[in-house]
């Protein structure tokens, strides 16, 4: 089976060959790279081709699959020390979420943690 296969057979509850894993190396390769910390076999490789050697499946990262639109909501974002909070002012309401980024991952830029979900 294929990492496509695989996952939407998964989806479908039938039965697979593996269980399909599509891992977020993205975020620890370029923390590694920027480091220098990388193992020495990646060093000279792309992304793609570490998660063919892990024989793991690819994120769906470059891809659009969907646009969000906002009608009739006004957004503020507010960066505040280690903290930005985004604001979504509706006619009924206002809802908020909140990142709390560290030092260290800013330096391997990283997107801070999410501490406060709009829901």
């Amino acid at each position: 089976m294929t990492h496509r296969q695989r996952v939407l057979a998964a989806l479908r509850g039938e039965p697979v060959d593996r269980i399909p894993r599509a891992p977020r190396l993205l975020l620890w390769s370029n923390a590694h790279r920027h480091q220098g910390t990388l193992p020495p076999r990646y060093r000279n490789w792309s992304l793609r081709d570490i998660e063919r050697d892990l024989e793991v499946g690819r994120p769906a990262r470059d891809g659009k699959i969907f646009e969000v639109r906002y009608q009739g909501v006004d957004i503020v974002t507010r960066s505040r020390g280690n903290e930005v909070r985004t604001e979504y002012r509706t006619p009924v309401g206002t809802l908020h979420t909140l990142y709390r980024q560290s030092q260290r991952l800013q330096d391997h830029q990283i997107q801070g943690r999410e501490v406060e979900h709009l829901l």
